[in-house]
């Protein structure tokens, strides 16, 4: 996905943009430095329990706190589990966003702070391509 192309088909989504916030994958595929296979955000609880009562979102995976919405490939989520900051949720999440072309983000400083928590062998790979990333620029 290009970034323009990823960043259309978030909007396209018809969700808030200032109810959501861009998480995972989505936030390298922005930044040029990998694909993204789905798009995953975490929304606010309003968004959130108006898709649950939407029969075209179907729950699905469970994470640690919470489990998400699903559509085609797309994952909402009212939070970000994660194995050692807790549950954050859209407001918690906030104050590390950035926007890009109308559409926040997490930081990628987040992401690679999150990864370095889980450092799975996928995790590794990813820093490894953030920090190959930032030498680019």
């Amino acid at each position: 996905m290009a970034v323009v192309n990823f960043v259309e088909q978030v909007k396209a989504i018809g969700i808030p943009l200032d109810q959501l916030i861009v998480i995972g994958s989505g936030v390298l595929a922005v930044h040029g430095i990998r694909k993204a296979r789905d798009i995953d955000l975490v929304v606010t609880s309003e968004v959130f329990d108006r898709l649950e009562r939407d029969s075209s979102w179907v729950q699905g995976k469970q994470g640690s706190a919470s489990y998400a919405l699903v559509k085609e490939d797309i994952e909402v989520w009212t939070d970000l589990s994660t194995d050692a900051s807790g549950h954050p949720d859209y407001d918690d999440l906030s104050p590390y966003t950035e926007t890009i072309d109308g559409v926040r983000f997490v930081t990628l400083d987040y992401v690679e702070r999150r990864k370095a928590e889980r450092r799975s062998i996928k995790d590794m790979q990813d820093i490894k391509e953030i920090h190959e990333y930032r030498k680019s620029r």
